[in-house]
């Protein structure tokens, strides 16, 4: 099934760091930053595939609204 992610970040004044947003081979959503820290935000599962979420977060003071819509 095909996984649509609209995921919007909004970097504060003082985070200047660039941000990417990924999922990693143990199929988790991840942040990381320039440095290249990463941190493992949300498990993805089968029952994302049922419903549409959203979720707000903030890491290191960057606020991630992240929005599922299944098809």
């Amino acid at each position: 099934m095909i996984k649509l992610f609209i995921i919007k970040c909004y970097l504060t004044l003082f985070s200047p760091e660039d941000i990417s947003i990924f999922v990693d081979n143990e199929n988790k959503l991840c942040i990381e930053d320039s440095k290249q820290n990463y941190k493992q935000i949300i498990q993805l599962d089968q029952s994302l595939n049922v419903t549409d979420f959203q979720t707000t977060f903030v890491e290191n003071g960057v606020i991630i609204s992240i929005n599922k819509k299944s098809f």
